[in-house]
């Protein structure tokens, strides 16, 4: 019996959009930034076409010249059983541990008495507000994408496409509700923090002062 070839996370994402139809880089690189899939996962456009590289290698993917126009030619790409069968497996292996969280904002949390207090509610108050302004894009995002699935002029033109818009949307909300979910427990938790943290006295803090430019990262 032969094994199944394990495959990394960003093996897996290139997999699945694969498997969704045969495509070439150019076409990858737009669905994930159509899908906005930097948000949520270590894919970058210029690790891409060393993925497809290494799935190749592996025998997960085959590739082949086609022309387009003019003569000119592109490499296409098309997921093959064993791709399928690492694909399934790689999800599973993503899905089965529950990975502990490390989060730098764990440190901060950690120390956060050896920082001034005004300087720590206002740089909470701004994270704050970047938390309801990506809330707000987050709740508004999934009905676009949804709505895009279903007048999605390519996978009308699959054989059967009403089972893969269907695959199509149901990706989208599971996504989207979990990426709603933890911006919205961390509104919640950035509010009852700032609320806390302005009652809690001066001399918690530290009184130390920081040169003119530094209060904050990038300022």
């Amino acid at each position: 019996m032969s094994t199944v070839e394990e495959v990394s996370e960003k093996e897996v994402i290139l997999l699945g959009l694969i498997a969704e139809e045969p495509m070439h880089a150019y076409g990858l690189e737009e669905k994930i930034r159509q899908r906005q899939m930097d948000l949520w996962t270590s894919i970058g456009f210029s690790s891409i076409y060393r993925v497809l590289a290494q799935l190749e290698y592996k025998g997960l993917i085959e590739t082949q010249l086609e022309h387009e126009g003019q003569g000119a030619t592109r490499k296409v790409h098309r997921i093959n059983e064993s791709g399928r069968q690492s694909l399934a497996q790689g999800v599973l292996n993503i899905i089965a541990p529950m990975q502990p969280v490390r989060n730098p904002f764990s440190v901060a949390l950690a120390y956060i008495t050896h920082a001034p207090k005004d300087l720590v509610v206002q740089v909470l108050a701004e994270r704050l507000q970047q938390a309801e302004l990506a809330e707000t894009q987050t709740s508004g995002l999934k009905e676009r994408i949804l709505e895009a699935i279903q007048s999605d002029e390519k996978l009308s033109a699959l054989e059967n496409p009403k089972l893969h818009k269907r695959k199509a949307s149901l990706t989208v909300e599971l996504l989207l509700t979990n990426a709603f979910g933890h911006i919205h427990a961390e509104r919640e938790f950035l509010q009852a923090a700032l609320a806390e943290l302005k009652k809690e006295k001066e001399e918690t803090f530290t009184s130390i002062e920081l040169p003119s430019g530094r209060e904050q990262k990038g300022t």
